[in-house]
């Protein structure tokens, strides 16, 4: 059916598949990772009470290039920074110890708010950390805030580097840009808690 093979081009030689997820090997892995340290984790960052808001699973070819740095989503205040809200739960399937992974920028998310100023600020302040780029195994996992200035890097393993996404959030948290209710290529309503 459509819905088990859809995917959005993130850009050449990178996609993302959001359907599909519902059965078989990947809905075995979300149960794994919704019964795992790093969810529980991720709900006690978000106060206790979170939901699944996003099910993924990111692709990048054999010599991807790199993406621009970006954040998935934007604050919930403009006016000050406000506590975690949503959190990516990012699990390689494959080694990325090698041919590289997702780097981060570490306390981005205090900045993304109004990122020209607030980075101009860190400069001057000399607060700015390097960018770092976690070595991970397969089934381990790397949590981040929404808001935290991240990208995948060039993809040099020798082939696909896959990685499972499982986004989690505070129950009044919708993400309408990332994860909308309805999916453009059927018409049909897109339950990201399926399964």
């Amino acid at each position: 059916s459509p819905r088990s093979v859809a995917q959005v081009q993130r850009m050449p030689g990178r996609f993302e598949m959001r359907h599909g997820l519902d059965s078989g090997p990947l809905l075995d892995l979300r149960r794994e990772v919704e019964a795992s340290a790093a969810f529980a984790t991720a709900v006690a960052a978000l106060g206790g009470e979170a939901e699944i808001v996003g099910c993924s699973c990111v692709v990048a070819d054999e010599d991807c290039a790199a993406q621009s740095w970006h954040v998935d989503g934007g604050h919930v205040d403009a006016s000050k920074h406000a506590p975690c809200h949503c959190i990516n739960i990012f699990v390689p399937l494959v080694d990325v110890r090698r041919g590289g992974g997702t780097e981060f920028k570490p306390g981005s998310h205090f900045l993304t708010r109004d990122l020209a100023r607030q980075m101009l600020l860190a400069r001057v302040r000399k607060t700015l950390r390097p960018p770092v780029v976690p070595t991970l195994s397969p089934g381990d996992a790397v949590l981040f805030d929404y808001r935290v200035l991240h990208r995948g890097t060039k993809n040099t393993s020798g082939g696909p580097r896959p990685v499972f996404v499982l986004t989690v959030a505070k129950p009044w948290f919708r993400d309408l840009v990332n994860f909308p209710r309805r999916a453009l290529f059927d018409g049909g309503a897109f339950d990201a808690n399926a399964g």
